[in-house]
């Protein structure tokens, strides 16, 4: 019964910490000048990238050198440089944390604790 407990505890976490967030796309063309100033205006701390072949990967610490996005890839140590063509970069998005999406998740976890309080009250036996 606890190792359940514990299972539907880590994936109720997994369920939270996943909904809380959304990537929403960079507002700005993919050359060296435009993502410059938007990167000097907003200090982004990761960018999710998709390249013309379909992969998408994050850089942390994204910073535009030459033609090319650099930063690092996962947060490794040592730490695990990354660096793309900007000419091969079809997509640029952040991450941002959305309040209707964890408010949804609350919700729901809680009508669940709700529904499962009922069942457990009224199978309860009173005692004589």
């Amino acid at each position: 019964m606890i190792y359940r407990l514990r299972r539907l505890r880590s994936a109720g976490l997994c369920a939270l910490v996943s909904a809380c967030s959304v990537t929403r796309p960079v507002p700005v063309a993919t050359d060296a000048v435009s993502l410059k100033s938007y990167l000097a205006d907003r200090p982004v701390a990761n960018l999710r990238i998709t390249d013309r072949a379909g992969r998408r990967y994050w850089v942390h610490a994204p910073q535009i050198r030459g033609d090319s996005l650099v930063g690092r890839q996962g947060y490794d140590v040592p730490a695990r440089p990354l660096g793309v063509g900007l000419d091969q970069v079809v997509e640029l998005h952040t991450g941002h944390f959305s309040l209707g999406r964890t408010g949804a998740v609350v919700g729901g976890v809680l009508a669940v604790a709700f529904v499962a309080l009922g069942l457990v009250v009224e199978d309860a036996q009173p005692l004589d």
